[in-house]
């Protein structure tokens, strides 16, 4: 074989070793900027769930049914063998704790309710699937010592049985939630010069009272709301 016959051969041979070390540096490469985008897009989601909740005591509650997580290592979690049914309610423990990322999805530290109060057990639920409620400056969180329970008392009222008065202005709300007393069955009624105004319950559901021809049964947490001037709005509550 002459040598130019020998020469094309070896070229030959370089490029067919050449190319495919070229491909995968490429598509190292791709992959390496695939995961910075990816960490970038994570970071931003991060810091937005932190600054939704930061400087806050937030009230949510469970969109639907779905499991509780516990960490693995500071970076993932793993799911556990009990659940969060829809409706229940929690706070976010972000004096504590921020928010961490578990794949894609914002992880969440709570704090659960439990009997009206939120003293139950310290969970790590998925963002995406827990509604905001309400809001409330950080300084709503109740000091406390080291050897107390480092938990949240909601922004609500205990009425006993007896009478009471509430005055408002038209647009305003009760700045507390009205609940009354476990453990005895409640009766109430209200009252007021022309009716105008309406009942908040805490599942969302809002009844005018002028048109309601009888209230929700088994519903005992609310806000009441005037929708013209209320002087008197007269709440009687009683047990039987």
């Amino acid at each position: 074989m002459s040598f130019s016959g020998k020469f094309f051969i070896g070229v030959i041979i370089i490029l067919a070793v050449w190319f495919p070390l070229q491909n995968d540096n490429f598509m190292a490469g791709i992959r390496y900027v695939r995961s910075k985008i990816d960490g970038q897009t994570n970071n931003f989601h991060l810091s937005a769930t932190r600054k939704n909740i930061e400087n806050e005591t937030t009230v949510a509650v469970a969109k639907e049914d779905f499991l509780i997580f516990k960490p693995e290592t500071d970076t993932t979690f793993i799911a556990t063998s009990d659940s969060l049914k829809r409706g229940t309610k929690m706070v976010l423990d972000n004096v504590k704790s921020e928010p961490r990322f578990h794949v894609k999805e914002a992880m969440v530290k709570v704090v659960l309710e439990e009997k009206d109060f939120f003293t139950g057990e310290t969970v790590w639920v998925p963002y995406s699937r827990i509604k905001i409620l309400e809001r409330h400056h950080a300084s709503f969180f109740s000091s406390f010592s080291s050897s107390s329970q480092s938990k949240v008392q909601p922004n609500y009222k205990v009425y006993q049985p007896g009478t009471y008065t509430f005055k408002l202005k038209a647009g305003q709300k009760t700045d507390h939630w009205i609940t009354f007393p476990q453990g005895v069955t409640i009766n109430y009624s209200f009252s007021s010069e022309d009716g105008k105004f309406q009942v908040l319950y805490d599942d969302g559901e809002v009844v005018s009272i002028w048109s309601a021809k009888r209230l929700p049964k088994n519903k005992y947490k609310f806000k009441m709301i005037a929708v013209t001037d209320q002087p008197k709005i007269t709440m009687v509550v009683t047990s039987s």
